[in-house]
């Protein structure tokens, strides 16, 4: 149990710097969230039609 909370200390204080950015910038982040959910999208339907 102890390990799991270490990395996930550890694992938070390496992104802190991200999040705070992402936070900062947050009109980016969500353009690039969208950006991304809809090309995930649109990679699926493609895919599928080709199978």
């Amino acid at each position: 149990m102890d390990m799991v909370a270490y990395f996930v200390g550890r694992l938070f204080s390496e992104l802190k710097p991200f999040l705070e950015w992402a936070l900062r910038n947050w009109a980016i982040t969500v353009v690039a969230l969208v950006a991304l959910i809809y090309w995930a999208g649109r990679q699926r339907r493609i895919n599928r039609h080709h199978l």
